[in-house]
């Protein structure tokens, strides 16, 4: 583009002579469209998954030219949606933000996003029913699923296979877990422990895969939530495996809150037979390993 402005310039220079009086019509002719800046912030700063979100950038920037969207990922999802409201205040906020799920009553509470349901053509059919509804607020999608993923079970398969089980196995229990550790233990399996972030999402899910809701006022969604459903059953036996872990000693992390890439290292450096974390961070792990040893998924227990 800049040549091109370069060789018109010359032409004009040229031919200025002749032609000093061209019409304004003529002029705004050789005017450069700028196109519509758009500025994407998100939460995924690690080389993969930045990666690829700069090549989907980089494929729609040249697929036309009214839009050009800028990516920039801005740390923690706290971190982002803090950044978010900030630039907000400050009168620079970026087009669009990646919020995670958590944060979606927070977001909405701002004020200072609209809806996505408050865009008639925007299409949502494509989108798995339960997941849209998640991001449903009082009826309106307010925004949309991007990366939702879910916790899994991380499977060091050569310790398993160690402590005598088949390579195959997946525990589906806590209990399983915890017996398979034990084992382990007792066959001086090195690295028998169960390695996750300290961090409230598992709590959730946990909860979620027990048919149980965490907060009152159905979860928050007939109304604002006022009380945390913590002496329920299926609160009661998370606490109780929880309790488990500490007292036996099974359970391995930083000792860092919400240490996501920190128990992820425990994992990856052969230290834990079982690892909790994001379906997200499975084409990472994978490679972590691929020279150290096996790895195995399953359904968080």
């Amino acid at each position: 583009m800049k040549k091109t402005l370069t060789g018109l310039c010359a032409l004009l220079l040229a031919t200025m002579a002749l032609f000093a009086n061209g019409t304004a019509e003529q002029k705004n002719s050789l005017q450069v469209v700028k196109p519509i800046e758009i500025t994407f912030w998100h939460a995924l700063g690690d080389a993969t998954r930045s990666g690829w979100i700069q090549e989907k950038v980089d494929a729609f920037n040249t697929s036309q030219t009214k839009y050009h969207v800028t990516q920039e990922a801005k740390g923690s999802y706290r971190d982002t949606l803090q950044a978010a409201v900030l630039a907000d205040k400050q009168g620079n906020a970026p087009s669009l933000v990646h919020v995670f799920e958590v944060g979606s009553q927070l977001a909405f509470d701002t004020g200072i996003f609209m809806p996505v349901g408050n865009i008639g053509s925007f299409d949502t059919s494509d989108y798995i029913k339960p997941v849209l509804n998640y991001y449903t607020i009082k009826g309106t999608v307010n925004s949309i699923p991007f990366n939702s993923s879910s916790p899994i079970l991380y499977i060091n398969v050569d310790k398993l296979v160690a402590a005598g089980y088949r390579s195959d196995y997946v525990p589906e229990t806590f209990e399983d877990m915890i017996e398979v550790i034990e084992t382990a233990r007792a066959k001086k399996v090195a690295g028998a422990n169960i390695s996750f972030a300290l961090h409230g999402w598992y709590f959730e899910q946990w909860m979620a895969e027990q048919g149980a809701v965490l907060l009152n006022n159905d979860n928050g969604r007939a109304s604002r939530a006022t009380g945390v459903n913590l002496t329920s059953p299926a609160a009661v036996a998370i606490g109780n495996f929880f309790s488990t872990l500490g007292k036996k000693n099974l359970y391995s992390y930083t000792g860092r809150f919400e240490d996501w890439d920190g128990s992820d290292a425990i994992f990856t450096g052969n230290k834990a037979i079982f690892h909790i974390t994001s379906t997200a961070d499975l084409g990472n792990i994978s490679k972590a390993v691929e020279k150290s040893f096996t790895l195995g998924v399953g359904k968080l227990p």
